[in-house]
């Protein structure tokens, strides 16, 4: 399967999702390019380095984002993906994207969905001293982190985390979800019917720590 990933930031889910690919673990997935939406961001570096084709749609350079999606999804068809992985996307996309992509997206978040959706949830957590959180991977819909969920991976709320400590660790985590979750779907071991998620008989879609 071919996947384009999308990245706003300095790329360490990019960076995590290379690394997968060098080693096997994303089984016959691959990240066959990478689009951002800010010039010059850390996650170009990554795609450099490991000669993945990377393309820069600057959301600020248009007046909507009907006309920033646009401009976004005439990126992406030239690269011919079969699904597309939100790696440190830092845009929603609207309807107006998601009704005219033909693939499915990958989305990760930081929570256990659907506890502690939008983009405060490891401080929510935190502040909310769960026992244990993590992070999901789902199907990206016009709900934000509303859609059918992938897998999950958990991190247990140690007594002596500190904020910055909790979020380290789930970001570690994150580093592992995400590429099982590609190499799951290369695999056959989650697919995706009608935008619904099946898992194959015997399969785990938890991570523990």
């Amino acid at each position: 399967m071919r996947f384009i990933a999308l990245a706003s930031g300095r790329g360490s889910n990019v960076a995590a999702l290379i690394d997968a690919q060098h080693s096997g673990r994303l089984g016959t997935a691959q990240i066959a390019g990478l689009v951002v939406n800010r010039p010059g961001c850390g996650a170009l570096a990554h795609a450099d380095s490991a000669d993945i084709p990377g393309r820069v749609v600057d959301h600020k350079a248009y007046a909507s984002r009907s006309e920033f999606e646009e401009a976004l999804l005439l990126a992406l068809k030239p690269l011919k993906p079969d699904g597309l992985v939100l790696a440190g996307f830092m845009r929603i996309l609207t309807p107006y994207f998601l009704d005219r992509a033909p693939w499915p997206i990958v989305n990760l978040h930081p929570a256990l969905l659907p506890a502690f959706p939008g983009a405060n949830a490891i401080e929510e957590a935190f502040e909310a001293q769960v026992r244990v959180s993590g992070c999901s991977t789902h199907l990206v819909t016009a709900e934000v982190d509303g859609g059918p969920v992938l897998m999950q991976g958990v991190v247990p709320l140690q007594p002596d985390d500190t904020l910055d400590t909790f979020k380290e660790r789930i970001h570690a985590m994150e580093h592992r979800v995400l590429p099982a979750t590609l190499g799951a779907l290369s695999q056959g071991h989650l697919r995706i019917a009608e935008g619904q998620v099946h898992s194959a008989p015997g399969f785990e879609p938890c991570l523990l720590k």
